[in-house]
Protein backbone atom coordinates (compact mmCIF):
# COMPACT_ATOMS: atom_id res chain seq x y z
CA UNK A 1 0.00 0.00 0.00
CA UNK A 2 2.91 2.35 1.11
CA UNK A 3 4.73 2.06 -2.23
CA UNK A 4 1.57 2.23 -4.37
CA UNK A 5 0.29 5.66 -2.67
CA UNK A 6 3.77 6.76 -3.27
CA UNK A 7 3.74 6.22 -6.94
CA UNK A 8 0.66 7.80 -7.16
CA UNK A 9 1.86 10.66 -5.45
CA UNK A 10 5.16 10.64 -7.26
CA UNK A 11 3.11 10.99 -10.20
CA UNK A 12 0.40 13.82 -9.16
CA UNK A 13 3.91 16.26 -7.85
CA UNK A 14 5.11 15.49 -11.45
CA UNK A 15 1.64 16.90 -12.86
CA UNK A 16 2.16 19.86 -10.43
CA UNK A 17 5.54 20.37 -11.49
CA UNK A 18 4.65 20.35 -15.05
CA UNK A 19 2.16 22.69 -14.53
CA UNK A 20 5.00 25.38 -13.06
CA UNK A 21 6.43 28.44 -14.74
CA UNK A 22 9.18 27.28 -17.08
CA UNK A 23 12.31 28.79 -17.08
CA UNK A 24 14.33 30.04 -19.82
CA UNK A 25 17.04 28.37 -21.76
CA UNK A 26 18.69 31.55 -22.73
CA UNK A 27 16.78 34.90 -23.38
CA UNK A 28 19.07 37.95 -24.20
CA UNK A 29 21.44 38.92 -26.37
CA UNK A 30 22.91 35.31 -26.48
CA UNK A 31 19.74 34.31 -27.92
CA UNK A 32 16.02 32.79 -26.96
CA UNK A 33 15.15 29.21 -25.41
CA UNK A 34 13.14 27.49 -23.14
CA UNK A 35 13.11 24.21 -21.83
CA UNK A 36 9.55 23.92 -22.07
CA UNK A 37 6.45 25.28 -24.23
CA UNK A 38 6.02 29.00 -22.88
CA UNK A 39 3.93 31.62 -23.87
CA UNK A 40 5.15 34.78 -23.32
CA UNK A 41 3.07 38.43 -23.79
CA UNK A 42 4.15 41.27 -25.32
CA UNK A 43 3.41 44.66 -24.70
CA UNK A 44 4.36 47.93 -26.91
CA UNK A 45 5.36 50.52 -24.63
CA UNK A 46 6.88 53.29 -26.31
CA UNK A 47 8.79 54.70 -29.91
CA UNK A 48 11.31 56.90 -31.03
CA UNK A 49 12.52 57.68 -34.85
CA UNK A 50 11.26 58.97 -37.79
CA UNK A 51 10.94 55.00 -39.45
CA UNK A 52 8.32 52.82 -38.34
CA UNK A 53 8.55 49.82 -37.36
CA UNK A 54 7.81 45.63 -36.88
CA UNK A 55 8.68 43.57 -34.26
CA UNK A 56 8.63 40.24 -33.87
CA UNK A 57 10.61 36.73 -33.66
CA UNK A 58 12.25 34.26 -35.60
CA UNK A 59 12.57 30.42 -35.62
CA UNK A 60 16.13 30.03 -36.44
CA UNK A 61 15.81 26.80 -36.97
CA UNK A 62 12.54 26.97 -38.77
CA UNK A 63 13.47 29.79 -40.74
CA UNK A 64 9.55 31.18 -39.51
CA UNK A 65 9.30 34.93 -38.47
CA UNK A 66 6.10 36.15 -37.07
CA UNK A 67 5.38 39.48 -36.68
CA UNK A 68 3.94 40.55 -33.34
CA UNK A 69 3.71 44.32 -32.54
CA UNK A 70 3.84 46.95 -36.14
CA UNK A 71 3.56 50.55 -35.69
CA UNK A 72 0.62 51.69 -37.69
CA UNK A 73 2.27 55.64 -38.25
CA UNK A 74 6.09 56.02 -37.89
CA UNK A 75 5.07 59.11 -34.49
CA UNK A 76 2.02 60.47 -32.80
CA UNK A 77 0.43 63.21 -34.41
CA UNK A 78 2.28 66.08 -33.18
CA UNK A 79 5.52 64.51 -32.38
CA UNK A 80 9.08 65.59 -33.99
CA UNK A 81 12.30 66.91 -33.02
CA UNK A 82 11.17 68.24 -29.18
CA UNK A 83 10.68 64.36 -28.67
CA UNK A 84 12.21 62.34 -31.02
CA UNK A 85 8.95 61.59 -32.72
CA UNK A 86 7.41 59.77 -29.71
CA UNK A 87 5.13 57.25 -30.51
CA UNK A 88 2.74 55.52 -28.06
CA UNK A 89 -0.26 52.74 -28.45
CA UNK A 90 -3.94 54.34 -28.66
CA UNK A 91 -6.43 55.13 -30.89
CA UNK A 92 -4.85 57.84 -33.76
CA UNK A 93 -1.12 57.29 -32.12
CA UNK A 94 1.76 55.23 -34.02
CA UNK A 95 0.37 51.78 -32.40
CA UNK A 96 -3.20 50.37 -32.51
CA UNK A 97 -2.76 47.11 -31.45
CA UNK A 98 -0.59 47.25 -28.11
CA UNK A 99 -0.65 43.68 -27.12
CA UNK A 100 0.59 39.96 -28.74
CA UNK A 101 1.30 36.72 -27.28
CA UNK A 102 3.68 34.39 -28.68
CA UNK A 103 4.05 30.36 -27.72
CA UNK A 104 7.62 29.21 -28.02
CA UNK A 105 8.35 25.96 -28.66
CA UNK A 106 10.36 24.07 -26.20
CA UNK A 107 14.34 23.42 -27.74
CA UNK A 108 14.08 25.96 -30.42
CA UNK A 109 16.08 28.63 -30.87
CA UNK A 110 14.92 32.01 -31.10
CA UNK A 111 15.41 36.09 -31.78
CA UNK A 112 13.65 39.17 -31.96
CA UNK A 113 13.81 41.55 -35.17
CA UNK A 114 13.09 44.87 -35.97
CA UNK A 115 12.35 46.30 -39.34
CA UNK A 116 12.34 49.32 -39.94
CA UNK A 117 10.80 51.18 -42.59
CA UNK A 118 10.09 54.49 -44.29
CA UNK A 119 6.71 56.09 -42.79
CA UNK A 120 4.95 55.26 -45.90
CA UNK A 121 6.22 51.71 -45.67
CA UNK A 122 8.74 51.51 -48.47
CA UNK A 123 12.06 50.15 -47.70
CA UNK A 124 14.69 52.79 -46.76
CA UNK A 125 17.45 51.43 -48.10
CA UNK A 126 15.62 50.32 -52.09
CA UNK A 127 18.22 51.41 -55.02
CA UNK A 128 21.37 51.75 -52.92
CA UNK A 129 22.85 48.53 -53.43
CA UNK A 130 21.53 47.30 -50.51
CA UNK A 131 20.28 43.64 -50.26
CA UNK A 132 18.41 43.79 -47.32
CA UNK A 133 15.99 45.50 -45.52
CA UNK A 134 16.83 47.74 -42.42
CA UNK A 135 16.82 44.94 -40.04
CA UNK A 136 18.51 44.50 -36.67
CA UNK A 137 18.35 41.22 -34.43
CA UNK A 138 18.21 41.00 -30.75
CA UNK A 139 20.87 38.12 -31.07
CA UNK A 140 24.24 40.27 -30.93
CA UNK A 141 25.88 37.48 -33.31
CA UNK A 142 23.61 37.86 -35.88
CA UNK A 143 24.07 41.35 -37.12
CA UNK A 144 26.76 41.90 -38.98
CA UNK A 145 30.07 42.34 -37.87
CA UNK A 146 30.83 45.49 -39.50
CA UNK A 147 28.63 47.00 -37.32
CA UNK A 148 31.48 47.17 -35.15
CA UNK A 149 33.59 49.32 -37.81
CA UNK A 150 30.39 52.25 -37.27
CA UNK A 151 31.12 55.75 -36.79
CA UNK A 152 27.75 56.63 -35.38
CA UNK A 153 26.89 58.85 -32.12
CA UNK A 154 29.19 57.66 -29.54
CA UNK A 155 31.82 55.59 -31.52
CA UNK A 156 34.85 54.85 -29.24
CA UNK A 157 36.69 53.90 -32.16
CA UNK A 158 37.01 50.20 -31.00
CA UNK A 159 33.80 48.56 -31.79
CA UNK A 160 31.99 50.55 -28.96
CA UNK A 161 29.73 52.99 -28.35
CA UNK A 162 28.33 55.24 -26.21
CA UNK A 163 24.57 55.42 -25.48
CA UNK A 164 23.49 58.76 -25.71
CA UNK A 165 26.86 60.17 -25.89
CA UNK A 166 25.47 63.31 -27.96
CA UNK A 167 24.30 66.72 -26.30
CA UNK A 168 20.73 66.64 -28.54
CA UNK A 169 17.74 65.36 -26.58
CA UNK A 170 16.71 63.56 -29.97
CA UNK A 171 20.07 61.52 -29.34
CA UNK A 172 19.95 60.15 -26.48
CA UNK A 173 17.53 57.31 -25.02
CA UNK A 174 14.55 59.12 -23.74
CA UNK A 175 12.76 55.89 -22.61
CA UNK A 176 15.10 55.55 -19.82
CA UNK A 177 17.65 58.05 -19.15
CA UNK A 178 19.86 56.09 -16.71
CA UNK A 179 20.84 53.61 -20.02
CA UNK A 180 22.93 57.19 -20.86
CA UNK A 181 26.65 56.64 -20.87
CA UNK A 182 26.28 52.63 -20.79
CA UNK A 183 28.95 50.82 -23.38
CA UNK A 184 28.03 48.34 -25.66
CA UNK A 185 29.37 46.71 -28.92
CA UNK A 186 28.65 47.45 -32.33
CA UNK A 187 27.00 44.72 -32.99
CA UNK A 188 24.28 44.55 -30.14
CA UNK A 189 21.06 46.26 -31.43
CA UNK A 190 19.01 45.91 -28.34
CA UNK A 191 19.16 45.74 -24.58
CA UNK A 192 16.85 43.20 -22.14
CA UNK A 193 16.38 44.76 -18.74
CA UNK A 194 14.24 42.83 -15.68
CA UNK A 195 12.96 39.44 -15.04
CA UNK A 196 10.71 37.50 -17.85
CA UNK A 197 9.21 35.37 -14.96
CA UNK A 198 8.71 38.20 -12.60
CA UNK A 199 7.18 41.61 -13.59
CA UNK A 200 8.79 41.10 -16.91
CA UNK A 201 11.47 42.25 -18.88
CA UNK A 202 11.43 45.51 -21.23
CA UNK A 203 13.40 45.07 -24.74
CA UNK A 204 14.91 48.02 -25.97
CA UNK A 205 15.97 48.45 -29.98
CA UNK A 206 18.12 50.42 -31.55
CA UNK A 207 16.42 50.58 -35.23
CA UNK A 208 19.48 51.32 -37.27
CA UNK A 209 22.97 50.29 -37.38
CA UNK A 210 25.99 51.25 -35.98
CA UNK A 211 26.08 54.37 -38.08
CA UNK A 212 23.41 55.99 -36.42
CA UNK A 213 22.67 57.37 -33.19
CA UNK A 214 22.73 54.22 -30.81
CA UNK A 215 20.04 55.73 -28.42
CA UNK A 216 18.28 52.08 -28.27
CA UNK A 217 15.20 53.89 -27.70
CA UNK A 218 13.52 53.22 -31.12
CA UNK A 219 10.98 50.67 -30.46
CA UNK A 220 10.47 49.09 -26.61
CA UNK A 221 8.39 45.88 -25.44
CA UNK A 222 7.70 44.88 -22.62
CA UNK A 223 7.96 41.33 -22.49
CA UNK A 224 6.21 38.67 -19.75
CA UNK A 225 6.46 35.26 -19.41
CA UNK A 226 2.55 34.02 -18.99
CA UNK A 227 2.33 31.10 -15.79
CA UNK A 228 0.66 28.38 -16.23
CA UNK A 229 -1.21 26.85 -13.20
CA UNK A 230 -1.76 22.82 -12.18
CA UNK A 231 -5.11 21.76 -13.69
CA UNK A 232 -7.81 21.38 -10.74
CA UNK A 233 -7.99 17.61 -11.32
CA UNK A 234 -4.40 17.36 -10.15
CA UNK A 235 -4.47 19.52 -7.41
CA UNK A 236 -7.67 17.92 -5.95
CA UNK A 237 -6.06 14.28 -6.56
CA UNK A 238 -3.18 15.41 -5.13
CA UNK A 239 -5.46 16.45 -1.88
CA UNK A 240 -6.93 13.20 -1.42
CA UNK A 241 -3.57 11.40 -1.72
CA UNK A 242 -1.90 13.27 0.98
CA UNK A 243 -4.93 13.12 2.83
CA UNK A 244 -5.55 9.41 2.53
CA UNK A 245 -1.26 9.17 3.17
CA UNK A 246 -2.16 11.43 6.64
CA UNK A 247 -5.26 9.13 7.80
CA UNK A 248 -3.34 5.61 6.74
CA UNK A 249 -0.22 6.98 9.45
CA UNK A 250 -2.74 7.96 11.93
CA UNK A 251 -4.63 4.34 11.95
CA UNK A 252 -1.17 2.57 12.06
CA UNK A 253 -0.24 4.62 15.08
CA UNK A 254 -3.55 3.89 17.17
CA UNK A 255 -3.24 0.52 16.37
Amino acid sequence: MKTQLSILLTALVGGVMSGMPAQAASFGNDGIMFNTDTEVEFNFLQSHGWWRGDFGVKNLDTGVETILLSEDLNANPGSGEHNDSLGTAGFGLAVTNPLASFTFTANNNYTFFLTSYNKDGSNPYEGKNWDYANTQYSTTSLNPSWYNQGTGVGAQGDGTFVIGDAPEEYNKNLYNSSLNGMVVSGQERALFLGDLFGEGANILFEDNTSYGNNDFDDFVVKATAIESTPEPATMAGLGIVIGGMILSRSGKKQK
